[in-house]
């Protein structure tokens, strides 16, 4: 499913599990880190499906940029073409922002989710 989670864990989660304060049963922190293991898995569908949409729209806008450039190049006057070139720069640009921070919360809850699998073994 994720590339770290193949191979030892070791790596990725500490051996020290500090101790409750908390006079909670067994069965109910089992409950508990399931719970927040359900919640790690579907923010990263969320997260994907998220960079997905805006992946496919931000190419879609940059298509249509250009053919509206190509079409049009008679008729477009420098400052219209540099206004095409800039907003293809800015929209490919944002769109490397978003999939570099989808990547970051994605690696972030795969983390979180080793550890609760770690917490169960």
């Amino acid at each position: 499913m994720f590339k770290y989670l193949k191979g030892d864990i070791g790596n990725h989660v500490s051996k020290n599990i500090p101790k409750s304060i908390y006079n909670i049963s067994d069965d109910k922190k089992v409950e508990i880190v399931i719970n927040l293991m359900n919640n790690f898995r579907s923010q990263i569908n969320a997260w994907n499906d998220r960079a997905f949409k805006s992946t496919t729209w931000s190419v879609g806008l940059t298509i249509s940029f250009v053919a509206y450039r190509l079409l049009n190049i008679d008729k477009i006057s420098t400052q219209e073409n540099r206004f095409i070139l800039i907003s293809i720069i800015i929209f490919g640009f944002l769109n490397i922002l978003y999939l570099l921070s989808a990547i970051r919360s994605h690696y972030g809850n795969g983390k979180g989710l080793i550890k609760c699998e770690a917490l169960l073994k």
